[in-house]
C-alpha cells in the first residue's frame, strides 16, 4: 500500500516502494562482492608479506650461516708439527700473525733456533705460518734435508740466542766447526724472501688472508639477525645491524671508533672494549681506576672517548692493517707522509728552478731555447753566434759580464750610465740595430766574470759544460772580493762593522 505524500505525487511514491526490495537486493548483492574481495586482497598481501619476511629470514640465515662458517675457518686451530723428521716438537695456533698466541708463536721459534738452528726472517711478513712450515717440511722432506738449496747459510762465533730469555744449548756438532784459530764455530740456516720460492709462497699467503678477512667484514656489515650489548657504561642492546651499535655509541656516549666499515671480527672487538671497561681501565690511556663513577668522569674530562691507536691488541680489528704484508696502519701512515712530503718538495723545486731570466730584460721564461729566441726577437742579441768560440768557462764569463753591466744600468758596449732599465734596454737595442761591435775579450774574459752575478742564475745551468773536463785554463784564486749579488735585494742584512779596541794589538797574535 502505498502512502499519499503532501510533497510527492502518488504515482511517485508507489515507484519508490516499489524499488525499495529491488535496491536493497542489489545493495546487498554488491557489499557481499567488495567483502568477498576485500578478503582476497587481504589474504593476498598477507601471503605476499609472509612469503618477504620468511624470504628475508631465509637470506639472513644464509649470511649467519656463511660468516659463522668463516670466522670458524679462519680462527680453527689447527697443530703445527716441527719441520724436522723425528723431531717430536708441536705447537697450536700458528695460523695468524695478527691473531694468534703470541706465546706459542715465541716458543715455536725459539725451538727452530735452539735446536735446528733455524731463522725465520721477517715473521711479520707471513700471514700464515702454519701453512709456510708446513710447505717447507714438505719441500725439504724431498730434497733430504739439504738446506741450503732453500736457506742462506752462515756461520757465527758465537751460539745465537732468541730474543727472550732463553738458555743456550747445545748445538749439534754436525753444525759446527773449528776455524784456524782452534775456535768453535756455529752454522745457522735462514728461511727470507730473498730466494724467489719464499716471495712467492709468502704472498700467497698474504692475499689469501685479506680474501678470508674481506670476506668477513663483507658479511659482518650485512648481518642483520643479531643483537649487540653496548659494551660501555649502559645495558643499551642494539638489534639487527652492528651499525645500529656504532651509531649509539657515537651519539649517546660521543664514543667513537674510527671508521665502522672498516672493523672486522665485531663481536672479539666489542668483548676486548667491555673487558677494559669491566677491568675499571680508560680505553685510552690505559690507566686503571677506583670505581666507575671516577673512570667515567675521567673519559669525559680527558676527552678519552676512543680506542688507544698504539695499542696493537686492536690491529686485528682494523682492515688497515692486512692491506700489505708485515705493514701496520703506522708504517703505511708514515709512508704516505714521506710520499706527501717528496712531491711538495718536487713542487717546490719545480717553481723555484725553473725560471730563466732574459740577459737584456727582466722577462722570464721555463725553456732555454725560448729564452734566446726571445733575446734576438725583441732585442736582436743572438747569444748562440756571440758565444760559438768559446768554452765553457768562457760562456760563463761572457754571461756574468752582461749581468753584471745590466745590473749596475751601465751598457756593456759603450759604458754609457743610464737613468733606468727602459731606457738602458732602448739604447742596447740601438746598438744591436747599428751592428755595434761587442766589447773586447780581454775586457769580459777575466776571472771575476767567474762568480754568478745573480744567486740562482739558471742561464748558467744550459750553458753545457763538455768543456769543463780536460780544460788547461787556470783559474786565479786571489780575487779580491768577487760581488755576487742576489736576486732579492730587499733580504740582504749588511752585518755591523766592527773594529778592535784601539789598545789591542793585532801583532801580539
Amino acid at each position: 500500500m502505498c502512502r499519499k505524500s503532501k510533497s510527492q505525487p502518488a504515482a511517485a511514491v508507489c515507484k519508490v516502494e516499489m524499488q525499495e526490495p529491488i535496491l536493497e537486493a542489489l545493495t546487498f548483492a554488491y557489499q557481499s562482492v567488495n567483502i568477498s574481495d576485500d578478503a582476497e586482497k587481504c589474504e593476498s598481501v598477507e601471503n605476499q608479506n609472509s612469503y618477504e619476511l620468511n624470504e628475508s629470514s631465509r637470506n639472513v640465515s644464509v649470511i649467519t650461516q656463511q660468516l659463522t662458517k668463516a670466522l670458524e675457518d679462519f680462527n680453527n686451530p689447527v697443530t703445527t708439527p716441527c719441520p724436522f723428521p723425528l723431531c717430536p716438537f708441536k705447537s697450536n695456533g700458528l695460523m695468524d700473525p695478527l691473531c694468534e698466541n703470541i706465546n706459542e708463536t715465541q716458543e715455536f721459534l725459539k725451538h727452530l733456533l735452539v735446536n735446528h738452528n733455524l731463522v725465520i726472517d721477517d715473521v711479520a711478513s707471513i700471514a700464515n705460518l702454519h701453512r709456510y712450515l708446513i710447505h717447507w717440511g714438505e719441500i725439504w722432506m724431498k730434497s733430504s734435508y739439504n738446506l741450503e738449496n732453500h736457506c742462506v747459510a752462515f756461520w757465527m762465533d758465537q751460539p745465537m740466542t732468541f730474543v727472550v730469555n732463553v738458555q743456550k744449548n747445545t748445538l749439534p756438532t754436525s753444525n759446527t766447526k773449528e776455524n784456524s784459530d782452534g775456535e768453535t764455530r756455529h752454522k745457522y740456516f735462514m728461511l727470507t724472501d730473498v730466494y724467489d720460492e719464499d716471495k712467492n709462497l709468502r704472498s700467497r699467503l698474504w692475499s689469501e688472508r685479506l680474501e678470508s678477512v674481506l670476506e668477513i667484514n663483507r658479511l659482518e656489515r650485512e648481518q642483520n639477525d643479531i643483537s649487540y650489548k653496548c659494551p660501555l657504561f649502559c645495558k643499551e642492546v642494539c638489534v639487527g645491524n652492528r651499525a645500529n651499535l656504532f651509531l649509539h655509541m657515537a651519539q649517546e656516549h660521543s664514543f667513537h671508533v674510527g671508521q665502522p666499515d672498516n672493523i672486522v671480527f665485531v663481536t672479539d672487538f666489542l668483548e676486548l672494549i667491555q673487558k677494559q671497561f669491566e677491568g675499571l681501565k680508560c680505553i685510552y690511556c690505559e690507566k686503571t681506576f677506583k670505581d666507575r663513577t671516577i673512570l667515567k668522569e675521567h673519559m669525559r674530562k680527558k676527552q678519552h672517548k676512543k680506542i688507544n691507536p698504539l695499542n696493537p691488541e686492536y690491529d686485528r680489528f682494523y682492515m688497515v692493517n692486512y692491506l700489505e704484508a708485515g705493514k701496520t696502519w703506522q708504517s703505511l701512515e708514515q709512508e704516505s707522509a714521506d710520499e706527501e712530503k717528496i712531491e711538495e718538495d718536487w713542487i717546490e723545486m719545480k717553481d723555484e728552478t725553473n725560471q730563466i731570466i732574459c740577459l737584456i730584460c727582466p722577462k722570464q721564461m721555463e725553456n732555454f731555447d725560448d729564452t734566446l729566441n726571445h733575446m734576438f726577437s725583441d732585442h736582436g742579441f743572438n747569444f748562440t753566434t756571440l758565444s760559438a768560440n768559446c768554452n765553457f768557462y768562457q760562456k760563463v764569463k761572457l754571461v756574468n759580464f752582461i749581468r753584471r753591466n745590466m745590473y749596475k744600468d751601465l751598457c756593456f758596449y759603450c759604458e754609457t750610465k743610464m737613468d733606468d732599465k727602459k731606457c738602458l734596454v732602448e739604447h742596447v737595442e740601438m746598438h744591436q740595430r747599428l751592428n755595434y761591435e761587442f766589447p773586447d775579450k780581454k775586457i769580459w774574459d777575466q776571472s771575476e766574470f767567474l762568480f754568478p752575478t745573480y744567486e740562482n742564475d739558471q742561464f748558467l745551468m744550459f750553458l753545457g759544460g763538455d768543456e769543463m773536463e780536460g780544460s788547461n785554463m787556470e783559474i786565479d784564486q786571489n780575487i779580491d772580493n768577487p760581488t755576487v749579488i742576489p736576486e732579492d735585494l730587499s733580504n740582504i742584512k749588511i752585518p755591523p762593522v766592527i773594529h778592535p779596541p784601539p789598545d789591542l794589538d793585532l801583532d801580539s797574535f
